[in-house]
């Protein structure tokens, strides 16, 4: 939570759901917090303890009764406090207008309430602790969704975070790919010229551009902000483009489809400068290592292709459970590992130096279709059939929480920049953003 409190003239506002403020009073919110950091962090602390008070169970236990009742019953009845269950409140004698009771009698009373009054304490105690303890547990267990964006009519299999930090994209099986504000949800701009599904996004290292790959065998390139198409004409790929990835330089795109190559494309001149034909199967999934030197490629057979991305010759094979294929890749930001998810239900992480499993994350409960590694290289992020998104541990593999907020396949994750957020897409047809909780 923020240590400074927001500006007095916006603390009422920021306290309120986004649904609560008139149009005007939102648009107002948005231009102030769009400068003012302390005002921002506010609000994502609302939203969070909104989200957390939200996800709380009901409640497995009644109430106590007040212990003013049991006492003033037990002053008008002679009957044990034990036999009082059940008994007609009219049927008890009303109160008497005798002068009160000696000291000593009431002093008596006290004693034998004592025990009732210490009993009545301890369970308050414990209940108190068990509201605390489901408080931190659903945070920590089940994740905290802080925006949900419904805009979409058909399932989401792409997301991405912009550099900034500021946007999202996400590519939908509705043959569109939006833009939305991470902080608001508000869609910016849509982009809807393929003519298929959107099988993967990729923000431009600077920011300006995103790459859009569709079933429809095209890459497109075009304006973040505005929607418009860069290219003249969408790059031909020969068949469905699975997966794409930016060079770190912004120079060059790789893209990996179903005709079993990975082209890298020249950005400037629209042309693939170089075609890689190693991985002999469907590639489903492409990265390009932070360091800018290699480029991963996976699909239909369970071997992880290393190459060089200037020669395309094999640098090293890592390889995942035989007979599965890989539907993921993420390296990590020190380019000396790659995180490989598929269709065996894990998350392998591979030396990419000597080609050896270092680390398995077990504990999905059908096949994972996402992966993603945080940018301070410490917590990985996976998505899977199970409907959930699972945060590891990098170093570990222990498992930091299971989010469960989506109702159908997790199909693509990614990181903010900051590593403090998770945005998920899902066959639920939405895309959520969450805490990671680390």
């Amino acid at each position: 939570m923020s240590s400074h409190p927001p500006c007095a003239a916006w603390a009422e506002k920021l306290a309120l759901r986004r649904e609560d403020l008139s149009p005007s009073d939102r648009e107002a919110l948005d231009a102030h917090l769009a400068h003012c950091t302390i005002c921002q962090q506010a609000q994502e602390d609302y939203h969070f303890l909104d989200a957390m008070l939200r996800a709380l169970p009901p409640p497995s236990v009644k109430p106590l009764p007040r212990l003013s009742l049991l006492l003033e019953a037990r002053e008008l009845t002679d009957v044990p406090l034990p036999e009082l269950k059940g008994v007609d409140a009219e049927r008890l004698p009303r109160r008497s207008n005798q002068p009160h009771a000696s000291r000593s009698a009431a002093r008596g009373r006290s004693r034998k309430l004592f025990p009732i009054l210490a009993v009545a304490c301890i369970l308050l105690l414990f209940l108190a602790g068990g509201m605390f303890r489901a408080m931190t547990n659903v945070a920590r267990s089940s994740g905290t969704a802080l925006f949900t964006y419904r805009g979409q009519v058909d399932f989401v299999s792409a997301v991405a975070w912009s550099p900034g930090g500021l946007l999202v994209a996400t590519g939908n099986w509705d043959k569109t790919v939006s833009v939305w504000n991470a902080k608001t949800g508000d869609v910016l701009s849509t982009y809807t010229g393929h003519s298929e599904l959107v099988d993967a996004v990729a923000w431009s290292p600077n920011g300006r551009y995103i790459a859009s790959g569709s079933w429809d065998h095209t890459v497109q390139l075009w304006d973040a902000f505005s929607g418009q198409p860069i290219w003249p004409y969408p790059a031909y790929q020969g068949a469905e483009v699975s997966s794409l990835a930016w060079s770190p330089n912004g120079r060059y795109i790789a893209v990996g489809s179903w005709d079993r190559t990975v082209k890298v494309w020249d950005v400037s001149t629209e042309k693939p400068v170089l075609t890689y034909t190693g991985q002999g199967e469907f590639v489903y999934a492409v990265a390009w290592s932070p360091d800018g030197r290699y480029i991963a490629s996976a699909g239909g057979n369970n071997l992880v292709m290393i190459w060089d991305a200037l020669t395309g010759m094999t640098h090293m094979i890592c390889s995942y459970p035989l007979g599965y294929p890989v539907d993921a890749l993420a390296w990590s930001p020190d380019s000396q590992e790659i995180a490989i998810a598929g269709r065996a239900k894990t998350v392998q992480i591979c030396n990419v130096s000597n080609g050896k499993n270092v680390l398995t994350y077990a504990g999905h409960g059908a096949e994972v279709d996402a992966v993603a590694w945080s940018p301070n290289g410490k917590y990985i992020v996976s998505g899977s059939w199970d409907h959930t998104a699972r945060v590891w541990n990098a170093k570990s593999g222990a498992t930091i929480l299971i989010y469960q907020g989506h109702s159908d396949i997790v199909d693509a994750v990614a990181w903010s920049p900051d590593s403090k957020y998770i945005i998920s897409g899902s066959w639920d047809r939405t895309a959520q953003v969450w805490k990671s909780g680390v």
